[in-house]
């Protein structure tokens, strides 16, 4: 491995003691000269460096450049030496046709002569990640690095794991079909320059092997009203019958159309964080509906929902799959002001397949438009465990007055009263409650309970309570649990 980093006492170290290995005796030194594995982690701008290359031979290596700062302004003055930077550009020049890995982190200028560099063919790389560590400055700071056209002169006939931060790359150069990990993110982009939507299809089209997809701040603008279609032919769909994992993090409607020109097997997890909600939550319904007729059953559920943003994840618990498998994790965020109606969220729930759910989780801010979200699963015959979490902000309305407007009413009438909302419920869990000392308010408690139907345990997580209602609580036929 070529290791450059502005911290180097571990690396030194370790080239210290390989060094140290020829000084035992003459046998050892034969030994360890001739071992190339001793002599792969070169340091650059060092005295070790041209005597470890020519002992590594022409093995196979890694090379990784790293620069490390705490804020901004260190990455803007900290950086190794112009004269470090031209040897480790001469050392990728000479050592890029048998290198696996390529790991380089810096800022552009230091970049300025390594890129170059990659002009070649990679006929070896198996994994290329390059990070721009400018991307943490604000967007008038900095200039968004570019990659050239002809990276790697496109030719990496092993390339299997593409991880690219804060760089800019056209997506017709992005020609490597035996990618299995591709990660894409530029935070702060305009997105004038992400190109355009058919491009996006047809390099993923260019890359049926994917199992890992991470497309962070890089989609074109979308356009719902004319998503991209081969002339005079139907709406393209990329298959990637082998992807594990889809992450997208972009405006909601760039994430729904790429969403909807994806096949994908059951197994994918989703993770998509969807800013600038105006309202798509009709297209999700759709697209969720389409993705959970093939997908594992939803078991747990987790629905979390503020002023500026509402999140979905969902698990599943199979056979042979790790207990809470992640389905899908979705984020719709919006601005400060905006909220998410009742009926919209009730578009994405009955879209999905709720027969099986056992768990779930309820989080809300106490000034949202609703707080009476159980009352949206009620029915659900196998759910047997709740919990409820509400965010308490300076002046707003008490937690516990939040839980009596609660409504439990099913949505439909399955049977006359009184039917109980959860027939299969056992566990009810209550997170930061104050109780406080009213008998008034300990009564409506007592009697708002009872509204749940018959359960088994009660757990109070974070709550105040006296020993008054403690008392009474152990008094009525259900484990009481109070923990922090």
């Amino acid at each position: 491995m070529l290791d450059y980093a502005i911290y180097i006492p571990r690396l030194l170290k370790r080239a210290i003691q390989s060094v140290d290995l020829t000084h035992v005796c003459r046998q050892w030194r034969i030994v360890a000269i001739d071992h190339p594995g001793l002599w792969s982690h070169i340091i650059v701008g060092t005295k070790f460096t041209d005597e470890f290359l020519r002992r590594s031979h022409r093995e196979p290596n890694a090379i990784t450049y790293t620069t490390r700062g705490h804020s901004p302004m260190e990455y803007l003055s900290d950086g190794p030496r112009a004269d470090d930077m031209e040897d480790l550009a001469g050392i990728i020049s000479q050592n890029l046709s048998r290198t696996q890995s390529l790991h380089l982190t810096g800022t552009p200028t230091q970049f300025t002569a390594i890129l170059p560099m990659l002009l070649s063919p990679a006929p070896v790389l198996e994994e290329a990640i390059l990070k721009d560590t400018l991307i943490i400055l604000p967007m008038g700071q900095r200039n968004v690095p570019s990659l050239p056209s002809d990276f790697f002169s496109q030719s990496a006939p092993r390339l299997r794991h593409l991880h690219l931060h804060g760089w800019t790359i056209p997506w017709p150069s992005i020609t490597f079909n035996t990618l299995i990990y591709l990660h894409l993110s530029r935070p702060g982009v305009d997105a004038g320059d992400r190109g355009e939507f058919g491009e996006v299809l047809s390099a993923l089209s260019r890359m049926p092997l994917l199992e890992v997809l991470h497309l962070r701040d890089v989609l074109p603008p979308a356009c719902l009203h004319a998503p991209w279609q081969p002339i005079n032919g139907p709406k393209q769909v990329v298959a990637l019958p082998s992807l594990r994992e889809l992450v997208l993090t972009d405006t909601a409607r760039g994430c729904y159309l790429v969403l909807d020109h994806i096949a994908a097997p059951p197994i994918t997890e989703y993770q998509i964080d969807g800013t600038d909600h105006g309202g798509e939550g009709d297209l999700f319904a759709r697209w969720l509906y389409k993705m959970t007729k093939t997908s594992l059953p939803i078991c747990e559920l987790y629905v979390s929902q503020m002023p500026e943003a509402f999140q979905i994840p969902a698990y599943s618990k199979s056979e042979g799959l790790p207990e809470g498998k992640l389905l899908f994790d979705l984020n719709l965020g919006g601005q400060p002001e905006e909220e998410y109606t009742r009926r919209e969220m009730e578009g994405l729930f009955n879209a999905l397949p709720l027969e099986h759910l056992q768990i779930l989780h309820i989080c809300y801010n106490t000034d949202s438009t609703f707080s009476d979200w159980p009352g949206i699963f009620c029915g659900c015959i196998n759910l047997w465990h709740i919990s409820l979490d509400c965010v308490v902000d300076d002046g707003k309305m008490p937690v516990i007055d939040q839980l009596f407007a609660i409504d439990l009413s099913p949505q439909t009438i399955i049977m006359p009263p009184p039917f109980p909302p959860f027939p299969s419920l056992k566990s009810l869990n209550l997170c930061d409650v104050d109780f406080g000392r009213v008998d008034k308010v300990h009564d409506k408690f007592l009697t708002w309970l009872g509204r749940w139907g018959p359960f088994k345990t009660l757990f109070l997580k974070g709550s105040i309570i006296n020993t008054a209602l403690t008392d009474r609580l152990k008094a009525l036929p259900f484990e009481l649990i109070i923990y922090d």
